[in-house]
Order: structure tokens, then sequence, then C-alpha cells
């Protein structure tokens, strides 16, 4: 009896949302859009969100309808402000790309769990085909010819047709892809025989068996990501009776120039910019896809974001593997790299070795000795005849000129930086990635696979982004002395509290001066505070 009653109670909550869903239409929606859009909160607008309040998309797109249902078009700053966030980071979902996709939920009468906006017109086509194989249909293509080469050394099946086939496979993924359609006038859908449609960077699932929603967020957040706040709120304008106000592209040379000097860059093609720093990763580690098979050697520490989008490339392909080296704590750097290269040289299969680490590290804030690790890079390379390209994410110090330094060193070896620009470079006012290459041959090599990989997937930096890019580039290295110089106070000031209330000097794993003088002007540090004295076995 009583799993009866939770079984009934389980699903009484399953379906609540489409009672909600099915109660606010479409009508109903938009008559309330024009007050939600003259309300929403200062906060919205940000990258990064509260997560005092987190919801997720679904319960908060629940609190909306309701919120909708109950006040209709008399809702004010207050009440949207009482939502909370469905998450804490735009390039994951923000509460305004939340918006605009329960309106498309509550258009095609399903929830907003399977609805997805996309910074890219081609990755909602790709997040489904990294659920299964996928049978595009469509009265023109989506992909051209050099694009679906790409898509298959990525080992994403993808057919492209006009009609759906008379013969449906229960193995296969039917996605109606509509040209015509727009985020501003969704076209009406054919569900029958579809798992899924895609139109306008916009993927709306009929069949969550054959294409997980949960697969597809992950997705979206490790190598793409929504509707950026402008886009949303240029669409949400227009859907609500109002005239959007003109883009107007910046010219970014400017700005281009400026990143490649700060990352130290002589490379003759010009860095490639994208939605945010995990989408320049995946067109990364895709390109090298498209010139061979490849190893990638990362920190066992690094950012996890990182991290899983590395996982995930190497789950999706067989010729990609990731090989991880510890650093943190007492460890040496260079040492550690080596012990897990000397690993490398019995198993490693790739073509090419990408070695990928932060400078400074994470957590531990670890700058090495680039002599050192250059000499050993290179013996590596001699002793096995690979293509060996040092990767260095810049992001804790854009303004590095790390590859310089490199060069100064040998100017044979390759290296490349990835830098994510939501933080310093964009005064934290959009999230964007950027992919720097160097003067060598490699280098160029590779830059030339990365501009066609990114036109594939459509990844690049959108038109608002480049231009906050544009508006905020000037000034990043005096902001990241300044944030050095306070990190620097700050951390001080807590060794000096925590001596004071503990009698121990807690360590702090920090850039030293020499290295902030050198250009790691890092604001990040990391500490683990004393454990108290003498504590009882409970608490240990």
């Amino acid at each position: 009896f009583c799993d009866t009653v939770l079984l009934l109670s389980g699903k009484f909550q399953e379906l609540s949302y489409e009672v909600i869903n099915m109660s606010v239409t479409s009508s109903d929606f938009l008559s309330a859009l024009p007050s939600i859009v003259s309300a929403i909160p200062k906060d919205w607008y940000g990258t990064t969100f509260a997560n005092l309040a987190l919801k997720s998309r679904k319960p908060w797109s629940e609190e909306l309808l309701k919120l909708i249902q109950e006040k209709k078009n008399g809702i004010t700053e207050e009440d949207l402000d009482a939502l909370g966030n469905a998450e804490d980071y735009w390039r994951v979902s923000s509460n305004i790309s939340c918006l605009l996709e329960c309106y498309y939920a509550v258009l095609y009468s399903t929830t907003i769990s399977n609805i997805f906006t996309f910074t890219s017109s081609r990755m909602p086509a790709i997040a489904a085909a990294r659920c299964g194989e996928v049978c595009l249909v469509g009265s023109s293509p989506l992909f051209t010819k050099e694009h679906m080469e790409i898509i298959e050394t990525l080992n994403l099946k993808i057919s492209q047709t006009t009609t759906l086939p008379p013969s449906i496979s229960p193995n296969t993924i039917y996605v109606n892809y509509i040209p015509e359609g727009t985020a501003e006038s969704p076209p009406p859908l054919s569900g029958d025989g579809y798992d899924a449609t895609v139109f306008a960077g916009i993927l709306v699932i009929h069949n969550d068996d054959k294409i997980p929603p949960a697969d597809v967020l992950v997705t979206r957040k490790r190598m793409s990501c929504p509707f950026t706040t402008p886009l949303c709120s240029s669409i949400l304008t227009s859907l609500s009776g109002g005239r959007p106000a003109p883009v107007v592209a910046s010219d970014p040379t400017e700005f281009l120039t400026h990143l490649q000097k700060m990352s130290g860059s002589t490379c003759p093609i010009p860095p490639r910019t994208f939605g945010a720093g995990l989408p320049a990763l995946c067109s990364m580690w895709s390109s090298m896809l498209t010139l061979g098979s490849v190893d990638v050697l990362m920190a066992s520490t690094a950012y996890g974001g990182s991290s899983q989008l590395t996982d995930l490339m190497t789950l999706q392909n067989p010729n990609f593997n990731k090989y991880t080296f510890d650093i943190q704590g007492e460890a040496d750097f260079v040492e550690s790299v080596s012990l897990t290269l000397d690993k490398l040289k019995e198993s490693g299969t790739g073509e090419y070795v990408v070695i990928m680490t932060e400078i400074p590290t994470n957590p531990d804030m670890k700058v090495p000795s680039l002599k050192k690790f250059i000499t050993l890079l290179n013996s590596y390379k001699s002793s096995t005849s690979k293509n060996v390209i040092l990767l260095v994410d810049t992001t804790f110090a854009p303004a590095s000129s790390v590859i310089s330094k490199v060069q100064s060193i040998d100017p044979d070896f390759t290296c490349m930086a990835f830098v994510s620009m939501s933080k310093s470079v964009s005064r934290g006012l959009t999230c964007a990635g950027g992919i720097v290459g160097s003067h060598t041959d490699l280098s160029s090599k590779v830059m030339q696979a990365v501009v066609k990989v990114s036109d594939a997937l459509d990844s690049a930096a959108t038109v608002y982004q480049v231009n906050t890019l544009v508006e905020n580039h000037t000034g990043v290295e005096q902001r990241n002395r300044d944030a050095y110089n306070l990190a620097k106070e700050v951390g001080e000031v807590l060794c000096s509290q925590v001596k004071k209330s503990t009698g121990v000097d807690m360590p702090l794993a920090f850039v030293t001066a020499a290295n902030a003088s050198d250009g790691f002007t890092t604001s990040t540090f990391s500490f683990n505070l004393p454990p108290p004295p003498n504590p009882p076995d409970k608490k240990k």
C-alpha cells in the first residue's frame, strides 16, 4: 500500500507540471510578457548568479508558470526576484534564457526539459547526434559537404535528406530541420515520425527516450551555450510587441590584436573567439581530430569543465585519449609531467600529443620553470618523433605573454594559448573564449583547422559577445594587476587571522612576487585551514 501511494505521489508530481503548462496558454504567456520584460531584475543580465536559491530549469519554470497563472500581466520585479535562479552560471543557463525557453515549451505543449536554445545553429543537431545516429530531414541541408567530412572525423553519424524515409528504424534519431523557422516567429511543428525538431539554434525534443534531456544539457554546457542574454532580450522584446534595438557589429581588429599581444603571439592567423571558454576548447580538440589521432595530457586538478569536456571527447572518439598528471601539494610540476610522459611512451597511440596546463595551475597556483618544462617536452618530442604541442590555459593570467616566453626558450617549439575571457577580459559582462596560435608551421596548421571546425560547429562568438569584448578589453592588464594586489592583501590578512586564532602558520597557495612581476598576476589563491587542536574522533 505504501509503495502504491509513493508511486501515485510521484506520478502526480510529474503530471502537475503538465497541468500548469496546459492551463497557461501561449496567448496567456504573451499577454504577461510585456510586464515581465519591463520588470526583469538587473541581476538577471549578468553571467554569474547567486547560488543561494538555485532551482534548476524545470522547477524554476514551474514557478514562473504559476506566477503567470496567478498574476497574469501584473508581474513585478519583486515577483521575478522571488523566483530565485535556474542556474548560477550563464553558460549552463540563465533566468532570461529559461524565460524564453519556457515560452517555447508552452507554445509546443511540452516541458522546458525538452527545449534547448544554442548560440550555434548546428549544435542542436550535433547534440542529438551525440545520443545516436541522426537522420536530419529538411528542405535544405544544415551542413555543407565540408562540414559533414568534419562531423565524420568526430565519430558522429548524421545523414541529411529532404523527406522522412518510408521505413523508420528504431535505432535512428529522426530530426526535422526547419530552415525557415526563426526564434521570433517559431514555426508550427510536425512531430509525426520525428524524435526532435531543430530551427534557428533551438532543439525541441519529442522523444526523450532517444534523446535524453540530461545528456543534451551536458553537451550544451560543455560544448556550447544557451542563447546569449542580449539575444534573448531582443527576442523577448519582439515577442512582447516591442521593437528591439538594431545590432551593429563592431570591428574586432583592435581587440584581436590586443588578445594576441597579451598571449605573446606573432601568429599570422588571428585568434579565434568563441561563445565561451569550453566551446573554444571543444573546437581545439575537434580540430586536432581532423588532423589525426590525439593523446592529451592534463592535470588531474584541471578546471572541472575542461576535464569533463575532455572526458566526453574521449568517450566519443577512439582516436582521442586523455592522460593525467598530479601536481597538487608538494609535487613538482615538471617531474610529474615527466612521469606521465614516460607512461605515454609505452601506451600512447596519438600522432599528436597535446600537453594542456593552466599557468598558474589550479588550485595550487604553481608557475613551472618554463625552461625545464620545454626541455622535457623537447626531449620527449625527439625520442618519439611525435607532433608535440603545449596548450596553455591563460585564464588566470591572460596577459602573461606565455607564448613569447616559450619562444624565447625555443623558437621552434609550438605553444598555443586557450583563454576564457568571461572574467577579466570582458569585465564579467559576457562569456567568451579564445584560441591563440603561435608562429610555427604546426600552430598555423592547427589554427587553420580551428577556423574550419568552428565554422562546422558554428561555435564562434556571437556579434553581441564580440561587441562586448571590443568595448571592454582595454585596460585588462591593469585590472589584473589591481586584482592580484587585492588578492595578495586579502591572503595576508587571512593568514594573519588564522595565526592569531590558532597559532598556526597556514600556507597560502598563491603566485610568488616574482611570478606576478613576470605577468602571472592571478587574483586566485587556495588554502587548507589548520585542523582544530586535539579534535575528538567523531570530528576527525
